[in-house]
């Protein structure tokens, strides 16, 4: 630092001696700066910073495409790859005449209908089956009042609905009954002679078929199984129990019967040839 000394009376000179020290202080502090940083430049240039950014990525670089092993090496590894079963296709996908089949979904008014005809099948101990002809809105309701008067119920069923509730049943074959308009008659009895009645009755419905105790029987077995039932079972059981005993007795004296007949003859045989 340099000093100047001055009178105390001149106040205005010292303080213009201090600016002039502080601006060559400042002047001598930029210019050691300045040599600093050209020094710095001349050593890191920026062509080297490049260079050596260059010699690293270079060296950290891989490739997408590796090299191939050596020989042993890639033998190895073809010898433990793993061996996978390829899979089975199916015959009908290589036969040229297969085709898939699609099963459509029932509809859910059916499904709900198909519920209750089945719940219906199974609280009737008889279930009739009708071919019904063109019929008007009025005479089905004259058939099914008919019907109901005696406690017989008259359904009529779409073969979809009907084929929900026979399908894996023992009555699958039902279904062809139901290729044209068909109808149900349930019975909570078992009243054949009723129902053949009333069917006489009935020009524009038709008894085809019917289940009674789980047993299908056609319209002519229907009849005789009517016939049978009407009999009284009394007056066979009387009958029965009148032929069991003779028959026995029968049985029983036949030897002896057969035996005194040899004897008679026998001694017949002996007078005649003494006479």
């Amino acid at each position: 630092m340099i000093y100047i000394r001055v009178s105390s009376d001149d106040f205005s000179v010292t303080v213009a001696v201090c600016k002039m020290v502080v601006d060559i202080n400042i002047c001598l502090i930029s210019a050691i700066i300045t040599m600093i940083l050209n020094a710095i430049n001349h050593c890191f240039s920026i062509s080297k910073c490049l260079r050596v950014i260059n010699l690293t990525c270079i060296r950290n670089f891989q490739s997408r495409n590796p090299r191939d092993p050596h020989f042993d090496r890639k033998r190895m590894l073809e010898i433990c790859k793993p061996i996978y079963i390829p899979e089975k296709v199916p015959d009908w996908e290589t036969c040229p005449k297969a085709s898939k089949i699609l099963e459509e979904k029932p509809h859910p008014y059916e499904v709900l209908l198909a519920k209750e005809l089945k719940e219906i099948w199974d609280n009737s101990k008889m279930v009739m089956f009708y071919h019904v002809l063109s019929l008007t809105d009025k005479t089905a309701r004259e058939v099914r009042n008919m019907f109901f008067k005696n406690d017989l119920f008259f359904y009529v069923y779409s073969p979809n609905v009907v084929k929900l509730v026979v399908q894996d049943t023992p009555f699958t074959s039902v279904q062809h009954l139901f290729e044209s308009s068909t109808a149900f008659l349930f019975s909570p009895e078992i009243s054949i002679d009723k129902v053949l009645k009333i069917s006489k009755k009935t020009s524009n419905v038709i008894l085809m078929a019917g289940i009674i105790d789980d047993i299908f029987y056609s319209r002519n077995q229907l009849q005789n199984l009517n016939e049978v039932l009407k009999r009284d079972g009394h007056q066979e059981l009387a009958h029965l129990l009148d032929y069991l005993p003779s028959q026995i007795t029968g049985t029983l004296d036949h030897h002896t019967k057969t035996l005194c007949h040899y004897l008679n003859e026998i001694s017949n045989t002996k007078q005649d040839s003494k006479e």
